[in-house]
């Protein structure tokens, strides 16, 4: 083998070796967005957790105070 056939595949080798970090990165950037997507997902299902359990909280308060009212209005 001579010098210009080891630097020949050499530059071969490199060219390959370029394609596969540009694929590895693509790979990395796919699973970065995949992560960030999955995060904001489960940041709006908490959200709207959140929102049913005010709204319970809120319907409860309502009928408690409907209650109450009653209540008073059966006293007097």
């Amino acid at each position: 083998m001579t010098k210009q056939d080891i630097v020949a595949a050499l530059k071969d080798t490199c060219v390959m070796l370029d394609e596969r970090k540009a694929q590895f990165e693509l790979m990395i950037h796919a699973l970065e967005n995949e992560d960030v997507a999955t995060a904001g997902e489960q940041e709006e299902s908490d959200e709207e957790e959140v929102d049913v359990v005010d709204e319970d909280q809120e319907d409860g308060d309502e009928e408690g105070a409907e209650n109450s009212d009653s209540s008073s209005d059966a006293a007097e």
